[in-house]
């Protein structure tokens, strides 16, 4: 009789609809894998059908991708100042959504005034913004199906008068689907020492080496242990145990994502060489992206050059600790993945 209860409950159409939602909301969207030997046809000319959409979605607008304490901020601004550009900065941060507000400039943002810069003039694909981006799914590849995503970045991409920038700190592990649904666009990716980073990241923490997971919990400012647990349903050890030591997860992931941005950016810069020339950097980006500016505005951008102060890692730890860390790390990413 129990049996028989189970199969009718397993039967039911209302029970498999809310198993579903369950799985959707536990795993997030959908993943699919298209049968190997499935190819499509051209749609048949006789019928008169709409056929493939055109090329080009996304034509001519530049995507940022960064991590988080990279310099994105500072990259953002750049491209603000040039004459015809338009930077949306993070358009998936969860502020961006409606009822929250950003609040006051992070102080070690230098020179930014308005994170909204731009987003009155695309108010249509604000009111598309998801919160959960900023936290699940972080990895997608093109089989993923999120269409509110496609629609907000292609409203973004949308503005008139003037190229859109669109620095993204949560599409470094999107960037196949970003490939996928905006063929027209490019990509820059920035990069930062990862030992700096996890200093930049830290910001005032009481933490040292000797600190766990569980003690940094409460000081993880930049989503590093959300990452990780969203991130282990595809890399299976950034799993955080309580014990682990954090920098192996952000030296984890770091690598992680400098191996995706290498892979599918069309060009790669490091936030060092970025902050000693940025007249420089910025002509060479542009080029990368079939773009150029005039010689007088890229001379404008020299008098932000700003060194960066280097080895601040060192007060936190020697670099015997650094570099234990992470060759425990490089052994775990080469049994993964193959060296290249």
């Amino acid at each position: 009789m129990i049996r028989a209860l189970v199969d009718r409950l397993l039967g039911s159409y209302r029970f498999r609809q809310a198993l579903e939602a369950l799985i959707r909301a536990r795993v997030g969207h959908a993943r699919f894998a298209a049968p190997a030997d499935l190819s499509l046809p051209e749609v048949p000319a006789r019928y008169g059908l709409a056929g493939p959409p055109a090329d080009g979605t996304g034509e001519g607008a530049i995507f940022v991708t960064a991590r988080f304490r990279t310099g994105s901020t500072f990259l953002w601004q750049l491209f603000n100042r040039l004459e015809g550009y338009a930077a949306f900065y993070e358009p998936l941060n969860e502020r961006h959504g409606p009822g929250n507000t950003w609040g006051p400039v992070d102080p070690t943002h230098r020179g930014a005034s308005d994170y909204r810069l731009h987003y009155d003039r695309a108010a249509d694909a604000r009111r598309l913004h998801r919160e959960a981006w900023s936290f699940e799914n972080l990895y997608m590849d093109e089989g993923d199906w999120d269409p509110d995503l496609y629609d907000y970045i292609r409203g973004l991409c949308a503005l008139p008068g003037a190229v859109p920038v669109l620095q993204f700190n949560r599409v470094d592990f999107r960037l196949r689907w970003l490939r996928t649904h905006f063929p027209g666009a490019r990509i820059v990716h920035l990069f930062r020492n990862p030992r700096d980073q996890w200093i930049s990241a830290l910001g005032k923490a009481p933490l040292t080496s000797a600190a766990t997971v569980a003690d940094f919990e409460p000081h993880d400012r930049f989503y590093l242990l959300t990452w990780a647990r969203d991130l282990a349903r595809v890399y299976p050890f950034l799993a955080p145990e309580a014990h682990r030591t954090p920098y192996a997860l952000h030296y984890l992931i770091w690598r992680l994502s400098h191996a995706h941005g290498v892979r599918h950016a069309d060009v790669s810069v490091a936030y060092e060489e970025l902050c000693a020339d940025p007249a420089a950097v910025m002509g060479r980006v542009l080029a990368c992206c079939g773009r150029e500016a005039e010689p007088r505005q890229l001379a404008g951008l020299s008098s932000l050059a700003d060194p960066p102060v280097e080895a601040r890692w060192s007060r936190f730890a020697p670099a015997s600790w650094f570099e234990a860390v992470e060759a425990d790390c490089e052994r775990i990413l080469r049994a993964a993945f193959p060296v290249s």
